[in-house]
């Protein structure tokens, strides 16, 4: 009973007072490393970027900062391993916390690229060519500079082409080696000389002046040729010399050119009544004419006629003041041979001839007659013929002293070895048609034949003859 009466007492009691009841809130959280994702932990020297920190899903929302790299704010940007720390700031139902640890970032090594470096030399001329240069970029690798390679050859070329140009790189604190970086290509081109060009018509009159002619030889430069006449583009036409240089733009695989010789221009004036010859040609009659020389061995130019001055050009370049000129040259070529002569009126005519000089003179074919004609005085011809040793040889000839009797010259005949000064025979000039001479070859080789006028007092007997040569006892039919 008394229990009863504690418990209704009590009941009463908290009902007189009131009861209030208090709801405890949970504690903030306290983000820890676990919570973020980490991004940009492995980088490459010279180009790293801050460390990347993200909150997982429903993680602290609090500001990530104060990151930092071996206790350094400053991001590095060379090799090495940075212990990365950071700070979270407070945020509803989270506490802020410092310190946390992110992970290592990793700095490695960079690679090279082609564009970190500077490329020379990638324009050269052929025969001429050195190795391109290629240099580093500041702040680049300083690796040294390898096999570089022109259309993959580490031989540097020295003909004109295009050069695709590759080339490695060695190892360097901070840098990766690399291997066949692209450089550009190599252009090697050409540069045009005068030689390369056949120039012509450096020998004219007065009213039928053209542009001098100049044409590329085979396999050289086709660019655009500006041709200039004593400095001036202006084509000349009064009498006189003037000094031709020419231009040559660039075109693919030859670079330009400026300046180059191309001889002189001789511009004269021509009445009409004069005639010119050259030894061993028709009348020029002022068109150009062609003839042969043999190396070493003269050729003689004479004019017919007499005149008050005489002006010999070898591609147009004064080579003497005679009535005749003798021609020898020890190299094969292709000469430009003119003359300008003046009469007791002051007045002026001009020829001129192309002399293309060969190894030999003309051959002789065995058993074939050859015809000739000698017009001038001291003029001559010259033959060849391959001997062989121990073989016997006949020389025959036919001229106005003996023979068919269509011929109108009487001619002595030479011969000799080809590198020899002293003759087998010399100026043998009877009984050619009936005996001939005969010779047998003590070497193997070429012979050359020569062929002169003989003179009957005091004049030269020039005109036509024909010569034959075998190794037949009996002269070959006519």
């Amino acid at each position: 009973m008394k229990n009863i009466v504690k418990m209704l007492v009590i009941i009463a009691f908290t009902a007189i007072i009131g009861v209030s009841v208090i709801s405890c809130p949970e504690p903030n959280q306290t983000p820890v490393s676990s919570d973020y994702f980490f991004g940009n932990l492995n980088q490459t020297a010279g180009s790293v970027t801050a460390v990347t920190i993200t909150a997982n899903s429903g993680k602290s929302p609090g500001a990530v900062s104060n990151i930092r790299y071996n206790g350094s704010i400053t991001i590095p940007q060379t090799n090495g391993s940075y212990a990365v720390t950071f700070d979270v700031a407070a945020a509803t139902g989270w506490n802020s916390v410092s310190g946390l640890f992110a992970g290592n970032l990793v700095v490695g090594n960079q690679t090279p690229v082609a564009s970190d470096y500077s490329i020379g030399n990638l324009m050269q001329t052929a025969g001429n060519v050195i190795a391109v240069v290629i240099t580093p970029n500041s702040g680049k690798s300083s690796g040294t500079v390898s096999n570089i390679r022109y259309n993959g050859s580490t031989t540097i070329p020295q003909t004109n082409g295009t050069y695709s140009v590759t080339f490695d790189v060695d190892a360097t604190n901070g840098w990766n080696a690399a291997i066949g970086l692209a450089a550009g290509n190599l252009v090697v081109n050409q540069i045009p000389i005068a030689d390369d060009y056949e120039i012509d018509r450096l020998n004219q009159t007065v009213g039928s002046i053209t542009a001098v002619t100049i044409t590329p030889k085979t396999d050289k430069s086709t660019g655009t040729i500006t041709i200039f006449y004593n400095g001036s583009s202006t084509l000349p036409t009064t009498v006189g010399t003037y000094t031709v240089t020419f231009n040559v733009a660039a075109t693919t695989g030859w670079n330009a050119a400026t300046g180059l010789a191309g001889g002189i221009l001789t511009i004269s004036y021509i009445p009409s009544g004069i005639v010119i010859n050259l030894s061993g040609l028709n009348e020029l009659d002022l068109t150009e004419q062609s003839t042969q020389a043999a190396v070493n061995l003269n050729k003689i130019f004479t004019i017919n006629g007499s005149y008050s001055t005489y002006h010999w050009y070898l591609d147009g370049i004064l080579v003497g003041t005679s009535s005749s000129f003798i021609f020898n040259k020890s190299e094969k070529n292709v000469y430009q041979l003119s003359v300008v002569v003046t009469d007791t009126n002051g007045e002026s005519r001009s020829g001129r001839c192309r002399v293309t000089v060969v190894e030999h003179p003309p051959p002789l074919d065995g058993n074939l007659w050859a015809d000739g004609n000698i017009t001038v005085a001291n003029g001559e011809d010259w033959y060849s013929f391959p001997v062989i040793n121990g073989t016997t040889y006949h020389v025959w000839w036919n001229d106005r002293s003996q023979g068919d009797n269509t011929k109108t010259g009487i001619v002595a005949v030479s011969a000799r070895y080809e590198n020899a000064t002293s003759f087998i025979f010399n100026s043998h000039s009877s009984n050619g048609w009936n005996n001939g001479r005969l010779f047998t070859a003590n070497q193997a080789g070429t012979v050359y034949i020569r062929v002169s006028p003989t003179y009957m007092y005091g004049t030269a007997n020039i005109g036509t003859y024909s010569i034959v040569i075998s190794t037949d006892t009996v002269r070959p039919v006519l």
